[in-house]
Order: C-alpha cells, then sequence, then structure tokens
C-alpha cells in the first residue's frame, strides 16, 4: 500500500548535527487533511480517496463545490486532490494527453506499455503535460489505468457523458499483443 502526507512547504533552514556540521532542512507545515469522498471500484469504476485542506470561506465557494463539501459534511476547502493508485489518459480528436511523472503519476508498467504502443497509431498524437479539471469536461474519452484493472473508460464525469470508441480498439490491440506472445 502507498501512503503520503499533505504538506505546505514553508521554507529552508538549517540544523546542526553531533559534529557541529550544518545539515540543510526543508521546514514543512501539516495541513488540517480532511476525507472528502472515497472511490470504490464497485461503485465509481476506480478506487480513490478524495482529500480537502486549507479552509476557505463560503462565500468564495462557487456553488457545484458548496454541494460537493455540503455532501461531504465538511466546510469548503482551497484545495482538493485526489489519490489513487493509476495514470490518466484523455482522448480528444486523434490527440492523448497524460500528465507528466513529475505531475505524481505512477511510472508503472501499464503506463509504459500503453505510451510504448502508441506508436502503433500514427494518426494519434500523444503529450505528456498538465490536464485541468475543466479539460475533463471537454474531452470525448478519459481513461484510468493500472497494471491490475488495466484500462478502464471512465463514462461520465460531472453529467458529461464519454464515449469509449478509442479504448475498444486500444484494449483489442493490447490483447491481441498479449495473445501473440
Amino acid at each position: 500500500m502507498r501512503c503520503g502526507v499533505i504538506v505546505r512547504k514553508l521554507g529552508m533552514s538549517r540544523v546542526f548535527n553531533d559534529k557541529g556540521e550544518h545539515v540543510p532542512v526543508t521546514i514543512l507545515r501539516l495541513e488540517d487533511v480532511e476525507v472528502l469522498a472515497t472511490k470504490t471500484l464497485e461503485k465509481d469504476g476506480y478506487s480513490a480517496v478524495q482529500l480537502g485542506f486549507g479552509n476557505k470561506k463560503l462565500k468564495h465557494t462557487n456553488k457545484p463545490m458548496r454541494g460537493f463539501f455540503a455532501k461531504s459534511k465538511t466546510e469548503p476547502k482551497k484545495n482538493v486532490a485526489e489519490f489513487l493508485n493509476g495514470n490518466l489518459f484523455i482522448v480528444n480528436q486523434k490527440k492523448i494527453k497524460t500528465p507528466s511523472l513529475d505531475s505524481g503519476c505512477l511510472n508503472g508498467v501499464m503506463r509504459k506499455k500503453i505510451i510504448e504502443y502508441f506508436k502503433f497509431f500514427p494518426e494519434y498524437n500523444l503529450e505528456e503535460t498538465t490536464i485541468s479539471p475543466f479539460e475533463l469536461l471537454s474531452v470525448q474519452e478519459i481513461w484510468l489505468t493500472n497494471s491490475i484493472s488495466g484500462i478502464v473508460p471512465i463514462t461520465s464525469y460531472r453529467n458529461k457523458k464519454f464515449t469509449n470508441d478509442f479504448a475498444k480498439i486500444f484494449i483489442n490491440f493490447l490483447n491481441k499483443k498479449v495473445a501473440d506472445h
């Protein structure tokens, strides 16, 4: 099981060890983190936990997010993060995007194979870049991937329905690759 913590970097300092040598240290502040929601494979099609930290005033929170925080019975948060064991791919008009590894994606086998096998689909352009939550509402397909579940097409997000046409093609391609070995 992977674990982690959400902290805010306050700055740098130094401490002295027993020999009198200074050692650089990073000063971190542990935020008041609350679990806002949990996603399950059975109900949502993937496993994840949504966390919120840093309170903000209700008047600075839009109506959809007010509903989200009311459902989770918490005060509005400045930051919301979702943690899952997998990777995200979005497809829109022959362009495929996935977050880069430095954004926290898993450098797993499934991600590597998907990226490697995109070379067999030259009509598609793959880009490793930042994906905004707003961009999720304008794409044709969203996939979550990991080595246990494989490619899991997301069918809806915030009342938007997604196709899974290319996901089906790509899954069939992967299945054929495995069968040929």
